[in-house]
């Protein structure tokens, strides 16, 4: 998949992008999961650990293509629904791994390149250019990218010149911008994937909150979260969140960004103090939290 003629930094010949997408190649998959459509996915550890997005599997197993063709079954051993990740375990040991690069030392206009399975085409190549490089906090921060990507190149790798995975890609904003999760919240989340975790047990997306609503209720926050799932049987479901509810606070601090939430999750006893915006009214929360062990690694 092509972007069109453009002129790329520190890449002067069409060979080198060539290069570039044959080298990352052997360690991208097909993700696909028969309940939701399919994706793509990164081999990030040698013993077989899988990234892809949370979204691209909703099952406990997924059928994953390799580089070569050959065809296996994964199992689902850690989601984090927030971040939109998900980890994926084959009986394989000794594949080609993903070389993760500094998603901090990004600069925008710095060379991108994507590979997915869009539309069903196995393996296309997207160039683009980095449109915003995160914020110094990075890990609170997309990665926003002048890039050509759609359905199926969801949780496939976004790579800087270097060939060096810098982030997981997850969201088509508008045709040529997508956005990417940093390599750090990636590694953040394979860090602490197989030890006892804090969660609530719910997903949650970034949305503007309108500005009559914030009038009226004077609230200080252009933006909040909207809780798009709340797991059966969960502490946050106990604790009366609905899917619809807008998260403006946390543990009294304004709610603006997913990662916020996530480090006030990780922090909490046993309750999180919630501010909510249901139906027009404000309410106040008081939320369980809990510990859910992960799989094993092994």
């Amino acid at each position: 998949m092509s972007t069109g003629a453009r002129w790329i930094p520190g890449v002067t010949s069409a060979s080198a992008v060539s290069a570039l997408a044959d080298a990352l190649q052997p360690v991208v998959v097909a993700v696909q999961d028969g309940m939701r459509g399919g994706g793509a996915g990164v081999i990030w550890r040698a013993d077989g650990l899988i990234i892809t997005n949370d979204h691209v599997v909703q099952g406990e197993e997924a059928q994953i293509t390799f580089h070569d063709g050959t065809q296996t079954t994964a199992r689902l051993v850690a989601r984090d629904a927030l971040n939109d990740l998900a980890a994926l375990r084959v009986e394989r040991d000794g594949l080609p791994v993903a070389q993760v690069g500094d998603s901090l030392a990004l600069r925008t206009g710095e060379l991108v390149i994507a590979i997915g399975h869009p539309l069903g085409v196995a393996r296309a190549v997207s160039v683009g250019i980095v449109g915003a490089q995160p914020h110094p906090d990075a890990q609170r921060r997309l990665i926003t990218a002048d890039i050509y990507l759609n359905r199926g190149n969801s949780g496939g790798p976004l790579a800087n010149a270097r060939g060096e995975v810098i982030g997981i890609n997850a969201m088509v904003m508008t045709p040529g911008l997508g956005l990417a999760i940093p390599s750090q919240i990636v590694e953040e989340f394979v860090r602490g994937a197989f030890g006892a975790q804090h969660f609530l047990g719910i997903a949650v997306q970034p949305v503007a909150v309108p500005e009559q609503l914030r009038h009226d209720l004077e609230i200080g926050v252009e933006s909040a979260l909207i809780v798009t799932h709340v797991e059966p049987g969960s502490p946050a479901e106990r604790g009366g969140l609905l899917p619809g509810d807008l998260l403006i606070g946390v543990a009294g601090k304004a709610l603006e960004d997913p990662r916020q939430l996530l480090d006030a999750i990780a922090l909490a006893t046993d309750r999180l103090a919630l501010s909510i915006i249901r139906g027009g009214v404000r309410l106040e929360l008081l939320t369980p939290v809990e510990e859910r062990p992960k799989a094993e690694a092994a």
